[in-house]
């Protein structure tokens, strides 16, 4: 459930406003915007808080989480001092907000540092609703006023947009979170298979680009999104023909910045399902050169760091060791099939089996999926799967007051956005899981972030 003060603007006003359709393009959500913003300046702090009298809901122990206890400090401490302090501290950089652009980031951390993120940190402070989403998206305006900046949809601005499509759509299309009965979804024959997904999970696929940034996301509850967009294409439709949903949830357990809308959009968007993905033959390699889109320029770093197994492994072999000859391995302690998987499919045939199979059920749902908005909704009818009901207020009456719905500082749960117009032959666009304003911190010290620098 989201309430108004966690999107940028009130979605039961924009469901219920006559001639709406989902939307589904980020022409669409700026249309959008025009017609219901600006958005709203967020209400002061509050001079006090009344007292809460609840019983029955203390902060259970981290033991009925996870069976082992954290070793590792985090990335992101939280709490809103600390999310105020990480917008200040990169809105201080005006020209670092203007000319932000998402897909340019790199995927594999800093040079020396490839525990160290790029972007700006805030995507869990979203999220958790330590920082309000409007306050975020008048601070960044405010930084670009006067100034030559990046536009939508690669812009922070256009971030936070794609995370209010994905918002919208979850208030207004039924079963929007399924694959099946989805009307934003194709239905596709995945396989299943448990090993596949359990390796997948774990980082032991044998492919160390792809392990290095499971393992990232298990250690963390952070990852890149262009390092998202390379696993998740890497389960489904590029390599291991696996249901989005399994990916979808295995995000949630994971990520801080997990949000449900923005998280199934993203799976629908890089499962290649939805109306508003990519076009399905656009795969990602996923052991990546350091020039193509998923900007993997410090691979080597990356992966010793999270793949400990390899980092004796010289830098001509880190991203493909299976093709090292035996005695390289056994120098660099790490014999493939021994001391760290074999590849768990062959890419290159993995790929064209899976285009194919792809290409097939295309055919076979002809015309029940084309690049359009859902055509049954009626405005005002069944809610989507983010919305027990519509609010019953008189639009009117919320429109009066200079803060649609209440204040964003309390905004709940919400986070990142995604999609991005990185766009080759060997990529896909679109960010999954993240925040609208980028996930990481791109100027934290080193020495103080989650594992710490690697042995080598």
């Amino acid at each position: 459930m989201s309430f108004s003060g966690h999107t940028l603007l009130d979605l039961d006003l924009v469901v219920q406003d006559s001639g709406f359709k989902p939307p589904i393009s980020m022409s669409m959500v700026q249309k959008m915007m025009e017609k219901h913003g600006p958005v709203p300046a967020p209400l002061p702090a509050p001079k006090q808080l009344p007292k809460l009298n609840i019983k029955g809901h203390a902060v259970p122990d981290i033991s009925k989480f996870y069976k082992e206890e954290p070793t590792e400090r985090h990335l992101m401490p939280g709490g809103e001092r600390e999310a105020l302090k990480r917008l200040s501290e990169n809105c201080r950089d005006k020209k670092f907000i203007a000319n932000f652009q998402k897909p340019k980031t790199e995927s594999t951390g800093q040079e020396g540092a490839p525990w160290e993120p790029s972007t700006t940190g805030l995507s869990p402070y979203l999220h958790f609703g330590c920082l309000s989403i409007r306050k975020a998206w008048q601070d960044f305006e405010r930084c670009c006023k006067g100034r030559k900046s990046s536009k939508p949809p690669m812009s922070l601005t256009g971030q936070l947009l794609f995370r209010e499509m994905f918002h919208v759509l979850g208030a207004s299309v039924p079963n929007y979170d399924k694959d099946k009965g989805n009307s934003t979804c194709m239905e596709i024959p995945w396989s299943k298979s448990k090993k596949m997904i359990k390796a997948w999970e774990e980082g032991r696929t044998g492919f160390p680009y792809i392990d290095a940034l499971m393992r990232q996301l298990v250690q963390t509850g952070w990852m890149h999104h262009l390092g998202r967009h390379a696993v998740a294409c890497f389960l489904t439709r590029g390599d291991l023909w696996q249901n989005w949903t399994a990916g979808r949830d295995i995000f949630d357990k994971y990520l801080l910045d997990a949000d449900w809308a923005v998280n199934n959009g993203n799976w629908l968007w890089l499962a290649g399902v939805a109306p508003w993905s990519s076009p399905f033959f656009q795969v990602y390699d996923p052991s990546p050169g350091p020039k193509t889109s998923l900007n993997a320029k410090h691979a080597p770093d990356f992966i010793r760091h999270f793949v400990p197994e390899l980092e004796d492994m010289p830098d001509k072999y880190i991203l493909t060791p299976w093709q090292a000859p035996k005695e390289v391995q056994k120098d660099a302690g790490c014999v493939i099939g021994k001391d760290y998987p074999k590849p768990i499919v062959d890419h290159k045939s993995a790929k064209s089996k899976n285009l194919s199979k792809f290409k097939a059920a295309l055919k076979k749902n002809k015309g029940k999926n084309k690049k359009k908005a859902p055509s049954d909704f009626k405005g005002k009818g069944k809610p989507g799967s983010d919305r027990v009901s519509f609010a019953k207020r008189p639009a009117a009456a919320v429109l009066k007051t200079a803060q649609p719905g209440g204040d964003p500082s309390t905004s709940a749960d919400g986070s990142t956005t995604l999609a991005e117009a990185s766009r080759d032959e060997n990529s896909a666009t679109g960010g999954i899981g993240g925040s609208g304003s980028g996930s990481g911190s791109r100027k934290r010290r080193a020495s103080s972030q989650s594992g710490g620098p690697s042995k080598k």
